[in-house]
């Protein structure tokens, strides 16, 4: 990208983000009246069909995005626009999370701020851990339709830059987030769940990897996708411990063509949910305990 357009992009992007501050704030006080959010310190953003591993039960309340001003809609399949308040765990150790049952994507025509905009409120409300899940594509030839990585870095392809606009000491939260994972890592393999450790690689989409784009992608990463990087780069910026997880819903070939489908996809979600639900609740009972709860909104 040339200076000059890189620039107007981070006029454009500042200009943007400054309007959205109110907008993320009053989104925020509305939640607070409206969902039940005492204690509540976690954060989780569902990926493609990943709503579906969790039980009705589970819910304590749901509210669509609609009945909040300035939040806009998701559109693809597998992604339930609504947010929730999810009690996880067993009578013992019941914990609760706010839980965004769809993404916002780049590839939907929304800019950085607005797909990060689930980070921002979550940020307002003084939520300080982060949970972002995802279906992905395996690079990694020894991956498998149905296996869970741990996403350890991340690279971005999407040709969209993220900005560094927070103020979180990204040392620090990069330290407490690899804490993080590693203490679900141990959860998951101590109760026979199989993880593994690598790297995701970001694109903006919506299409599907050529022969040769996979050669290139394998060469770098582990698991390739069309979200999540823009939302872990933000939560770190604003302070937040982050862990994400990328559910393999099919392999590539740098050999043979191959077609998938988002439907292809999401089947292969819901065929391993119990592994994305175990994730989940590892991270929930996992994640860094905060100082403050609630203290931004």
């Amino acid at each position: 990208m040339c200076a000059a357009l890189f620039l107007c992009y981070e006029q454009s992007f500042a200009s943007i983000e400054s309007l959205n501050i109110n907008i993320y704030q009053s989104i925020a006080q509305s939640i607070l009246h409206q969902l039940p959010l005492d204690g509540v310190d976690v954060m989780l953003i569902a990926g493609s069909g990943i709503m579906s591993a969790f039980t009705e039960q589970s819910i304590v309340q749901r509210i669509p995005y609609s009945a909040f001003e300035g939040l806009p809609q998701t559109g693809v399949a597998g992604h339930v626009p609504e947010l929730m308040v999810m009690e996880l765990g067993d009578s013992s150790s019941l914990k609760r999370i706010l839980v965004f049952g769809g993404r916002f994507h780049l590839y939907e025509g929304y800019s950085v701020d607005i797909a990060t905009a689930p980070i921002h409120i979550a940020s307002h409300l003084g939520i300080r851990n982060c949970i972002l899940t995802n279906a992905a594509g395996g690079l990694n030839p020894h991956y498998s339709t149905g296996d869970l990585m741990l996403i350890d870095d991340l690279i971005n392809m999407s040709g969209i830059p993220v900005l560094d606009i927070g103020v979180g000491d990204m040392a620090i939260i990069d330290n407490q987030s690899k804490a993080w994972g590693n203490r679900v890592e141990l959860s998951l393999c101590s109760s026979g769940i199989a993880i593994w450790r690598g790297t995701y690689v970001a694109v903006s989409g919506p299409s599907y990897e050529t022969r040769a784009e996979v050669r290139m992608y394998r060469k770098m990463a582990d698991a390739i996708g069309m979200s999540t990087l823009h939302e872990w780069r933000s939560a770190q910026m604003q302070g937040m411990n982050v862990c994400g997880c990328s559910m393999i819903t099919n392999t590539l070939s740098d050999t043979a063509r191959q077609s998938v489908t988002h439907g292809e996809v999401l089947e292969a979600t819901r065929a391993a949910q119990n592994k994305i639900a175990m994730f989940v609740v590892a991270a929930v009972h996992h994640s860094p305990e905060a100082s403050t709860h609630n203290s931004n909104a």
